[in-house]
């Protein structure tokens, strides 16, 4: 197996290869950068660093909902050796601001909304704050943010600049990241991520799911959350794809209008989002007694299924190259649906403190029901003597696993096993073949399908017909 290749590596030469080629985009906004442009705001930010006199390891959080200069913001952090922290910006203000400050986060990036909520005072480590708007930013002498945000933005450097701009390697195993997957203040849990960890992911990402500049992305899910932050986000952008970000709350309507402007090329989502479209625009097909028989006879199946097919496809924008489904047990009667109408899906498990994959499964070889296979550079272990039939906890270790919770040992050591496991607090079943079998997790509720309608209940002879 190849050695892990740094996710700075795949974005450097994305960046050289693409110069004038789309990077990010607010879909339905006016913020949109080429690679050179989005090269040219990461080296204004640096220069902004510098003159705060921030240092190599110096914490800044954001804060704030899916745009292009979120992911501005990331970047410019992590290549000036910084480490991201990572917060919802749908917490309530003072549960954002006992994060904040619980991270030692010396500055502060985020929107008009969270700004207008929390207390700039309640976080006294902070000492400058960045509007993700424009990139703009505040600062403070005494180091106490003042509540009275007034912003100055130097000028940004010319594209000869940008093309020095060298994203570092060579700190794979230094903290890249400290994400707090949950807002309980009275026990804060950041997990701690490494470049390693994030290169593993982004590594597997692109040697499995082929991307390029021609590629879009749709990015639904927070870059707040790990699933969000490195397939909606570092992964496409490493490969030279263009992103476009969904800055607030689609309709189901502007959902699926987002999907015809965009065409993406691969749709990251989580089962409720899936089974709702699924149930939307499937469902209609199969509900009454005529069609649910034409649908399973012979000949006639086929082509009310290759139907199906494609009006799913069409929806999803008509250039989908595959499906991942991750985050939760997609429902089986969802799943089916897919299965046999011929849909390329799959789905994945991972968990945020691997950054996030487990397990994955290209859709030719996945298994009906599983979340995939355990994926590269990772091991996984089934706390149960019969891990074949009996469900056990998950235990994982590999290039993937966090170094720990930041400033709670207890928390750390509790969760790792004296022989280097990871519990994962999650059940499942491994078989013969390596599929992993969730056990642990409840589905999200199906939306629109009533309970004694098992139309897409699992069978046997269910079989592809795209």
């Amino acid at each position: 197996m190849d050695p892990t290749r740094h996710y700075f590596s795949y974005m450097q030469s994305a960046m050289r290869a693409n110069w004038d080629a789309p990077a990010l985009t607010d879909y339905e906004g006016t913020v949109s950068y080429t690679y050179h442009e989005m090269a040219d705001a990461i080296c204004a930010l640096h220069a902004q660093f510098a003159s705060l006199g921030l240092r190599s390891g110096d914490k800044m959080a954001i804060v704030g909902r899916n745009c292009a200069n979120w992911a501005v913001a990331y970047l410019a952090i992590a290549s000036y050796r910084g480490v991201v922290v990572t917060i919802l910006p749908d917490w309530q203000a003072e549960n954002i601001e006992i994060l904040v400050t619980h991270s030692d986060a010396k500055v502060l990036f985020a929107n008009e909304a969270v700004r207008a909520k929390v207390d700039p005072a309640r976080m006294p480590n902070i000492e400058a704050a960045f509007a993700l708007e424009d990139l703009t930013c505040q600062t403070s002498q005494t180091g106490q943010a003042s509540p009275t945000l007034s912003y100055s933005r130097t000028n940004p450097p010319s594209p000869t600049t940008a093309t020095k701009l060298t994203l570092p390697t060579d700190n794979m195993d230094e903290l890249a990241l400290i994400h707090y997957a949950s807002d309980d203040i009275q026990f804060p849990r950041g997990i701690m991520l490494t470049h390693r960890n994030l290169s593993s992911n982004v590594m597997f990402g692109q040697d499995c799911i082929a991307t390029g500049p021609n590629k879009r992305v749709l990015s639904l899910l927070p870059l707040s959350q790990m699933l969000g932050l490195v397939f909606d986000f570092l992964y496409p952008l490493a490969g030279g794809a263009h992103i476009y970000f969904v800055t607030h709350p689609l309709s189901y309507d502007q959902l699926l209008q987002a999907f015809q402007t965009v065409r993406p090329y691969m749709f990251v989502t989580i089962p409720r989002l899936i089974e709702k479209i699924t149930h939307r625009l499937i469902m209609p097909k199969v509900k009454t007694v005529l069609r649910r028989i034409l649908w399973r006879t012979p000949f006639i199946a086929h082509y009310r299924r290759r139907e199906a097919y494609q009006t799913l496809m069409e929806a999803l924008g008509g250039a989908l190259e595959i499906l991942i489904i991750g985050d939760g047990i997609l429902d089986k009667r969802v799943e089916a649906c897919l299965h046999q109408i011929g849909i390329p899906y799959t789905c994945g498990y991972g968990v945020a403190e691997c950054g996030p994959l487990v397990g994955y499964e290209f859709p030719e070889q996945f298994a009906f029901g599983s979340v995939g296979k355990v994926v590269d550079r990772m091991e996984v272990s089934i706390d149960s003597t019969h891990y074949h039939h009996i469900p056990g906890e998950i235990l994982v270790r590999g290039e993937n696993v966090m170094l720990g919770y930041y400033r709670d040992m207890q928390l750390t050591n509790t969760v790792f096993t004296d022989d280097g496991w990871m519990r994962t607090g999650d059940t499942g079943t491994i078989d013969r073949d390596g599929n992993i079998y969730l056990k642990g997790k409840h589905t999200a509720p199906v939306i629109s399908v009533e309970e004694e309608d098992d139309y897409f209940k699992p069978r046997a002879a269910a079989n592809s017909n795209k």
